[in-house]
């Protein structure tokens, strides 16, 4: 494949021949090789040490030796409880691939709880518990949408899991959600209010991370892109939320 290649190849034998400078580049394969990387992938790596590209392709490999690891610490797990001579349907129960809901039923669950977030989102003096159940439900709605709803109720989620988390004061997770919102919305084409709303979005979780000149910035393209929202009423409510975003201190 290319991954170390012959310095000289001898035509009688077909012996292939390496030179002493090699000798770190095959390490560095072994090395790869020990912890499982693909050989197409160490190609990458080694070919721009550092870049990108190579430190994507490592992360990549850690995900799924993550997967790996937790299916065998499941495995483990339940192995243990067959020597202790537990039924295998109680040892291991079945493992569904899919929530086995009505479509109607999963659609009506989304809106209710997409509408249950927002009264949780306007409670004032929320406890720490009724916190947690607001973002739970944003995770929920989300999820229900997933098979049932349009790209558009997709990003729509995502904005509201970030409003829940940025309203949290978690800067984290809700600048991860309110950038899937922008994604979803430039990968298919969603414009007018649903856009408009993923740079506020972005806007509000920079300001609860404390990144001032980012948030500004997003800030802005809200600003812009509420030029083109075309009902007015859509356009008086971005401009009010705009108007609540966080003032970032800078860290």
């Amino acid at each position: 494949m290319g991954v170390l290649r012959p310095a000289k190849i001898d035509d009688q034998t077909g012996h292939r021949c390496y030179d002493l400078s090699q000798i770190q580049r095959a390490r560095q394969i072994r090395v790869l090789r020990k912890l499982k990387v693909p050989l197409r992938e160490i190609s990458t790596i080694l070919e721009a040490p550092g870049s990108e590209a190579a430190l994507l392709s490592l992360a990549e490999h850690r995900r799924r030796v993550g997967a790996r690891l937790t299916e065998l610490q499941t495995a483990f797990y339940f192995l243990g409880e067959l020597i202790e001579g537990k039924d295998t349907e109680i040892a291991m129960p079945r493992r569904p691939t899919s929530v086995a809901i009505e479509p109607e039923q999963q659609r009506k669950l989304g809106v209710e709880l997409f509408n249950y977030t927002w009264t949780l989102l306007e409670q004032e003096n929320r406890t720490e518990r009724e916190t947690d159940r607001m973002i739970d439900a944003a995770h929920a709605s989300r999820f229900f949408w997933e098979e049932v709803g349009e790209p558009v109720h997709h990003a729509r989620g995502e904005w509201q899991i970030s409003r829940a988390y940025a309203t949290a004061g978690r800067a984290e997770p809700a600048l991860y959600h309110a950038q899937r919102c922008l994604d979803l919305c430039q990968a298919h084409g969603i414009g007018d209010f649903d856009l408009a709303y993923a740079y506020e979005a972005l806007a509000r979780a920079h300001g609860v991370a404390g990144d001032a000149d980012a948030a500004a910035g997003y800030t802005g393209q809200a600003s812009q892109a509420a030029e083109h929202v075309a009902r007015e009423a859509d356009r008086g409510l971005l401009l009010s939320d705009l108007a609540t975003l966080p003032q970032a201190t800078p860290c």
